[in-house]
């Protein structure tokens, strides 16, 4: 492919990144600009039209890549507009509520809820035996928007208050 089909890549820890689109094969290739080497590898599901690739560093010293990549379906139909989802990457199984509602976060990517207007996120999480707060905050998200929130380990090890971060857009 050469030069012509490669993008520098800029990392945006806490938006969305511009809409990029590709055809091509199903799996994505990563390079390091200086060593060509690939520091990164995603395989995507040929049926998605639409995906969100979030890189993470590479938790396991036996690849050699530098960075994991979570491939998520960022369709319509899998986040609709007046809703929200949570990846949850903390390590943890939270316990907390959506605006009144009762919620579990295992690891992992969560259904889709309702969630629009003035939004309420309150997570707990259990450490020493007994649950602990763990993240607050209340956003707004309009009635043509959704979010997807990406919960991450706490910043400081030992402590319970998990870093949150929320990618909200307008459904396409």
């Amino acid at each position: 492919m050469g030069d012509a089909g490669r993008l520098p890549l800029q990392f945006h820890p806490t938006t969305r990144s511009p809409v990029y689109e590709y055809d091509g094969v199903a799996r994505l290739r990563f390079l390091d600009a200086g060593t060509g080497e690939v520091v990164a590898e995603a395989d995507i599901p040929a049926e998605w039209r639409r995906v969100l690739l979030i890189f993470a560093p590479a938790q396991s010293r036996e690849t050699r890549l530098s960075y994991q990549i979570l491939v998520v379906d960022d369709s319509a139909e899998a986040l609709p507009k007046g809703s929200l989802r949570a990846l949850n990457r903390s390590g943890w199984t939270l316990r907390g509520a959506v605006n009144g509602q009762s919620r579990e976060f295992p690891p992992g990517l969560s259904p889709a809820m309702p969630a629009s207007g003035a939004v309420e996120l309150q997570l707990r999480a259990a450490l020493r035996g007994r649950w602990w707060t763990s993240h607050t905050s209340q956003f707004e998200l309009g009635a043509e928007q959704r979010a997807l929130l990406v919960i991450l380990p706490p910043y400081y090890p030992g402590s319970p208050e998990v870093q949150v971060r929320r990618l909200v857009d307008s459904v396409p």
